[in-house]
């Protein structure tokens, strides 16, 4: 039984604070117990001496004549007087000479046998000399039986009385002359049975006590406990992994604290639980992205070699008919759709992170009026667009593709907003923000920017989420029509190229999206170089065509020999090394795909390059993580690369580029090696 206490109080620390504050209040009340006692037994121990003593000296004051005349019957009422007392036990008469006159004792009469004996006559004999010597005091003697007290039995007395005139003669030389002595005993049982009702009143009030004070500590407990058990329960659901419930406490002392720390920090731990849930979700999203991102790469390249040989045959075949035939329309509208194709392909690998960007001056109304003539194939037919440019235009420093993406799911989330028919706006201006303008408003810096006005008719957007139609994986369409990522997307581009996005909707009046990029001046119009000595060049190259698709050799030998060039085309590029090999000077150029059987392009490109280091090279691919435009310009002057699918024109334009820049780097050697020999020795 005592094990599974000492069990119970150890696990439970409820019991624990019960026990060490009833414990206490034990203590505390036994003390007060305890001391009530000792003060109630000091007040009946004097109580019953002051009894004694006073009924010692009524006796002794009342018994003078019976003891002056030893007479029995005289001292035998005073006696039993002072017998009558509760707690007297035992009264005795002495005379002069230590002989007891008259003694009564609690159930017996007559003289005690006790004082017969000889110790009871020394001791007499020695409370007699204690008396004489001073004649007016008490004696009181504690023995085993209990307390004694010894009164001298005086003759005479100071005091006026009628007895005292007897003695008066007698007392001229020794007054108050001791004539005997009386004893009033007093037994151990007449303290000891106060003493016990007091003991059992002293239990009362401390258990009286102790029950208050355990009604007292239990509340206390109770009340001190009840926060910690609401701790203890919102550990053990965290514990489980379910939600705790708040702690209300409002004291400020430390189990507050605690109370409050623990709401913090289960707060915290929510907080933590739900970007966790968030963080999960988006690396989820994130996966499916890059599985996307990894499908649309491992297809891209097949893909483009497909448009390059549709692009190859269709430019063919305009060349073979007549330009104005209605055939000749029919080829340009395909050659435009397959240019469409390529820029989808950026874009999908823009947007699974697996396409370089390309930073050049963009004309915002360029890529604007090739953005809504892909929009208007598939928006409502109720829709209309209405394409504005304010002014004179500046042009901005952007990768194309992705302002292209941020027109595309501008214009398109537009669109989807009128279902039933509208007005789809866009609009394009360049301005200048002054300070207060561009940091109060937009967060810019002051300058010129281009600003971009998208606006619908629609059904507007709800003040309540207006502010998070940023967030990634936002979306108000049904489950299924929309991943909550276009706008998200378009808001990172926009911060990518310092620009600013603000968006301003009434519901049932529709939405504003204004996009500021920043803007630099608008150079003159480039016109084509008239053909010089670099361009005859060119027109007679020498070309290595390198490349494992068929369709795509046949089709780029044939374009290429259009164009004038001589063209040497394989399908191995181990075979297309060996040739090269055999007569490095028989080629001025060298055109090669990267991701083939056998042997890499960019492989073949550096082995080429360790024969002949001069030697110009175009890397064509439709996409690999092998080949960058940064690694290629790492391979020295020279060497290119380009994204497949290519036209005829692309083909002229980067041909005649890399062998000019091949050509002023041979010159530009030359220059040096000529200057070097011309300086004498010594000169500087």
């Amino acid at each position: 039984m005592s094990g599974f206490l000492y069990r119970l109080v150890k696990e439970n620390f409820a019991l624990k604070v019960f026990a060490v504050f009833l414990t206490f209040w034990g203590l505390l009340s036994l003390g007060f117990a305890g001391l009530l006692f000792e003060c109630e037994r000091r007040a009946l121990s004097m109580t019953l001496m002051q009894q004694g003593s006073v009924l010692a000296g009524i006796l002794a004051s009342s018994s003078r004549l019976g003891v002056f005349s030893e007479d029995r019957d005289e001292l035998l009422g005073p006696v039993a007087g002072v017998f009558e007392q509760k707690a007297v036990d035992h009264v005795v008469v002495y005379s002069r000479r230590g002989e007891p006159l008259i003694s009564l004792k609690r159930k017996k009469t007559g003289v005690s046998e006790e004082d017969r004996k000889p110790e009871a006559s020394s001791k007499i004999d020695a409370v007699m000399q204690s008396l004489e010597s001073t004649p007016c005091a008490a004696t009181h003697l504690e023995t085993n039986e209990g307390w004694e007290f010894w009164r001298p039995v005086v003759a005479g007395s100071a005091h006026t009385s009628p007895d005292l005139l007897f003695f008066e003669e007698d007392r001229k030389d020794a007054p108050g002359e001791v004539i005997g002595c009386v004893k009033v005993a007093f037994a151990r049982r007449s303290l000891e049975e106060p003493l016990q009702r007091l003991f059992y009143k002293s239990a009362v009030v401390w258990g009286i006590f102790l029950l208050m004070g355990a009604c007292l500590t239990f509340w206390m407990a109770g009340r001190l406990m009840q926060p910690l058990r609401r701790l203890t329960d919102g550990v053990q659901r965290l514990g489980k992994g379910e939600a705790a419930l708040p702690v209300m406490v409002s004291s400020r002392d430390e189990i507050g604290r605690l109370a409050r720390s623990f709401n913090e920090m289960t707060a915290s731990l929510e907080t933590r639980e739900s970007e966790k849930r968030e963080l999960e979700s988006r690396l989820m999203q994130r996966q499916k992205m890059e599985a996307v991102g990894t499908l649309a790469g491992g297809i891209a390249h097949d893909f483009n070699n497909v448009l390059a040989a549709v692009m190859g045959y269709l430019e063919l075949a305009l060349g073979a008919v007549a330009p104005d035939s209605d055939v000749s329309h029919n080829i340009d509208g395909a050659i435009l759709a397959a240019k469409r194709g390529r820029s989808l392909i950026k874009q999908i690998l823009l947007f699974s992170h697996r396409q370089q960007e390309d930073v050049v001056p963009v004309q915002m109304e360029e890529l604007a009026e090739e953005c809504l003539d892909m929009v208007r194939t598939t928006v409502p037919a109720g829709v209309r667009i209405d394409f504005r440019v304010k002014g004179a235009m500046a042009d901005v420093i952007a990768d194309p593709t992705q302002i292209l993406q941020v027109l595309l799911n501008l214009t398109t989330n537009a669109a989807h907003a009128m279902p039933d028919g509208g007005v789809l706006g866009v609009e394009l201006d360049s301005l200048d923000l002054d300070g207060r303008a561009a940091g109060k408003e937009l967060d810019l810096k002051a300058g010129g920017y281009v600003r971009l006005t998208v606006s619908d008719t629609g059904h507007g957007i709800d003040p309540e989420i207006l502010d998070k139609i940023f967030d990634p994986y936002f979306t108000t369409r049904e489950k299924g029509k929309g991943s909550g990522l276009g706008l998200a997307v378009v808001h990172g581009i926009v911060k990518r190229h310092g620009g600013a996005i603000q968006v301003k909707s009434e519901r049932g009046k529709g939405s504003v999206f204004e996009v500021y990029f920043p803007s630099v001046p608008r150079g003159p119009e480039e016109t084509e170089p008239l053909s010089g000595a670099s361009s005859d060049t060119g027109r007679h190259a020498r070309i290595l065509f390198v490349d494992d698709e068929a369709v795509i050799v046949e089709t780029a030998r044939k374009l290429l020999v259009r164009l004038g060039f001589e063209v040497t085309a394989f399908y191995d590029p181990v075979e297309a090394l060996e040739r090269f090999e055999a007569d490095p000077e028989a080629f001025d150029l060298v055109i090669t795909d990267v991701a083939m059987p056998n042997l890499y392009g960019d492989i073949l490109a550096a082995m080429m390059r360790d024969v002949r280091p001069d030697l110009p090279i175009v890397l064509c691919t439709g996409y690999t993580e092998r080949m960058t435009a940064e690694k290629a310009a790492a391979m020295g002057l020279g060497v290119r690369m380009v994204m497949k699918p290519l036209t005829s024109a692309d083909f002229e334009r980067i041909i005649e580029e890399v062998l000019n820049e091949a050509a002023d780097a041979r010159g530009g050697a030359a220059a040096d090696d000529s200057g070097r020999a011309q300086t004498p020795p010594g000169g500087s």
